[in-house]
């Protein structure tokens, strides 16, 4: 066995340090750094707008950090009776059923800025970009400080009429409501 990989070695001309070279040299290419803040002040306005005291109790105290810090809190409109709030340093998810599919919004206050990709300065505040990947609609949008996504179970296809169109996407997103 040692043989075979000796002769792999000396064909293919792969050391042991070689290939640590190349693994070290993929991991310093594909790390971005240290996330930074969001500071666009462009993106989506949204409208709507829910009181604070209209929120369950358990979620104003997982939201607590973020609302304290001024950082803009969308939900979904109208609020699910049943959801899953996960909420972490630098985002938070809300996931939810709604017309008997799964929905989840992912809010992010922090990114990567990657080398070699140019930022734009002024995208289009309305751009909602979607695509569709293994039974799913994902749907990205920025509001001012903010990143979210939106991913949409798909049942059935280009059949469904929440996937094989744009529109629940895009309205659950400008259905929004930023907590005040």
């Amino acid at each position: 066995m040692r043989w075979i990989a000796i002769s792999y070695a000396l064909v293919f001309g792969l050391s042991a340090h070689g290939l640590a070279d190349e693994g070290a040299a993929k991991v310093a290419a594909s790390t971005p750094g240290a996330p930074v803040a969001f500071t666009h002040r462009h993106g989506l306005h949204l409208a709507a707008e829910v009181d604070r005291s209209e929120l369950p109790k358990a979620w104003l105290e997982r939201l607590a950090e973020h609302l304290k810090s001024g950082r803009t809190v969308v939900l979904p409109t109208p609020q699910p009776a049943a959801a899953v709030l996960v909420v972490a340093k630098d985002w938070y998810s809300f996931k939810w059923r709604a017309q008997g599919r799964h929905l989840v919004l992912l809010v992010h206050y922090r990114g990567f800025r990657l080398p070699g990709l140019a930022v734009d300065p002024a995208p289009d505040a309305d751009a909602i970009v979607i695509g569709r990947s293994h039974g799913v609609l994902s749907a990205s949008a920025s509001l001012p400080g903010v990143a979210l996504s939106l991913d949409i179970e798909c049942l059935g296809g280009a059949a469904d009429p929440g996937c094989g169109g744009d529109d629940l996407a895009r309205k659950v997103i400008h259905h929004l409501s930023v907590v005040q």
